[in-house]
């Protein structure tokens, strides 16, 4: 808590510096908690974010994966002479 003039005049210099001190101190300590709070929550954002961004991954991924399957199953379809021997329907291994 900050001290009022009148107190502070009747400290002696030493007493004053330290009162300063202790103002500047308590000052940086409510900016820190102001930080951390804001640390805190940029943190917290950014972590939503980076599991938002894998599951959009994960997502896309699996699109791509199922697209690759159906053009694979289309294209065996329209051209299953280019199929490996072991992959010909009907073909019992």
């Amino acid at each position: 808590m900050p001290y009022r003039r009148k107190t502070l005049r009747a400290m002696t210099p030493t007493a004053r510096k330290l009162a300063k001190l202790q103002g500047e101190f308590d000052s940086a300590t409510r900016r820190l908690k102001a930080i951390i709070q804001e640390v805190n929550d940029i943190e917290a954002s950014l972590k939503v974010a980076t599991l938002d961004n894998q599951r959009h991954r994960a997502a896309v991924l699996e699109t791509t994966e199922a697209k690759l399957i159906v053009q694979e199953i289309a294209h065996n379809a329209l051209f299953p002479d280019l199929l490996d021997d072991e992959h010909q329907p009907g073909n019992k291994t």
